[in-house]
């Protein structure tokens, strides 16, 4: 049996925060690929949360990496 729920159509996940466990990680991603579909997720990460990315790369999640700049400090 499933767990959580299934929203029909959810084909991205928008997470500006990053989940403490790769469990959780993977589980919120996972809300756009069930029963065979395919999905997208975007993670913001501020400069402090870079190390994230090389803990997803552990966990072999498959990361395109875009870099951004802020020129407004009150941003």
């Amino acid at each position: 049996s499933s767990r959580g729920i299934d929203i029909p159509h959810v084909d991205w996940i928008v997470q500006f925060d990053p989940p403490q466990w790769s469990d959780s990680f993977v589980h919120r991603i996972g809300r756009t690929a069930r029963a065979g579909q395919k999905g997208q997720s975007i993670l913001f990460l501020n400069e402090p949360e870079e190390p994230y990315i090389s803990y997803l790369r552990n966990k072999k999640v498959k990361i395109e990496e875009y870099l951004t700049s802020n020129s407004d400090p009150t941003f």
